[in-house]
């Protein structure tokens, strides 16, 4: 194996200043900065990565928060210090950026930052996963006495906004199994077997909107090559586990931490065309997607 690092691809947007939810994940790692997205989740799974691989240095880089926050908001002010002022006003000076930090086995950063497409606060923290029909499905609304029959929306009966109001991505399912290893379950700059399943989906742009679906030698879904899936099943929203091999997302982990959804295992013969499901990252947060099922994209399942 040639040498690689360490990466985690986080969104800095000084929206978050705004976001509760944010400001609470914060204050439990004693992080006083809230422009970043789940920032102490990105840091979690660098210093997870680093002590697998053995990266002793960067383990003492990634070990202190408050270090690594203040490296990165120096990086950031740096770049926007550089961007053209235009009657007085810095352009961009509250705009969203995608962050890429990189971090080595000597423990030395590199941190690349390139713009990214605002989002609501409600899409990156979403309250709830269920779209219209599934909130009709498990929580039928209530007759009320004060309408003669009329359906009322109580507390626990209300058919939630979507935290998504843009159009799903096609989502599609790779048509080659892939190994599980140390690569696809921490995160690196090795990603040969994301880049070939992006290649064989026709998905030529890392800003494209769609997505693929990688699927291991048990035929059971990993993961997105660039997202964290969340697929309905039994009337719950369920995300690949662990032990299927996929990468463990800072936004999954969020999720899962918050009831939005549990493991559960997902075999890619069962998706079907058409099919709803959620995807997020670290970069966009949550966002629906939709099964694009082609006739000859049925791999041989074991």
């Amino acid at each position: 194996m040639t040498s690689f690092q360490l990466f985690t691809s986080m969104r800095y947007d000084p929206a978050l200043r705004n976001s509760a939810v944010n400001q609470e994940l914060n204050a439990r790692f004693n992080i006083s900065q809230n422009d970043f997205y789940v920032f102490p989740y990105h840091r979690d799974r660098m210093l997870q990565a680093a002590g697998h691989f053995g990266f002793e240095n960067a383990q003492a880089t990634l070990q202190n928060p408050e270090d690594l926050m203040a490296i990165i908001v120096n990086n950031i002010t740096t770049h926007l210090s550089q961007i053209p002022v235009t009657s007085g006003v810095v352009a961009g000076q509250d705009a969203s950026l995608r962050l890429k930090v990189i971090v080595n086995r000597d423990g030395g950063l590199d941190i690349q930052t390139g713009s990214t497409p605002p989002v609501s606060l409600e899409a990156l923290f979403p309250q709830s996963l269920d779209l219209p029909q599934h909130r009709r499905e498990s929580k039928p609304l209530r007759l009320s006495p004060l309408t003669g029959g009329g359906l009322t929306l109580g507390p626990h009966s209300f058919i939630p906004t979507s935290p998504d109001g843009h159009q799903p991505w096609p989502i599609y399912v790779d048509t080659e199994t892939t190994t599980p290893d140390a690569f696809t379950t921490y995160k690196t700059t090795e990603r040969s077997v994301y880049d070939l399943a992006r290649c064989r989906a026709c998905i030529t742009k890392m800003t494209a909107q769609e997505e693929v679906l990688l699927v291991n030698t048990a035929g059971e879904i990993m993961e997105g090559s660039m997202t964290a899936p969340y697929f309905r099943r039994d009337g719950r929203w369920v995300t690949p586990p662990s032990y299927a091999g996929g990468q463990l997302g800072t936004t999954r982990r969020w999720a899962l931490e918050k009831g939005l959804c549990v493991e559960g295992t997902v075999r890619a013969v069962d998706l079907e065309d058409g099919e709803d499901i959620w995807i997020s990252s670290g970069v966009r947060g949550f966002r629906r997607g939709k099964i694009h099922r082609r006739p000859d994209d049925l791999i041989k399942q074991p």
